[in-house]
């Protein structure tokens, strides 16, 4: 629900940010 609320939000501002919401939603 994170990643979906931060995908659905603002931008991710940081590349470690956003590899980590693609580590979760390939979990």
């Amino acid at each position: 629900e994170y990643y979906f609320r931060h995908m659905d939000g603002c931008t991710v501002s940081s590349e470690a940010e956003r590899q980590r919401l693609i580590w979760c939603l390939e979990a």
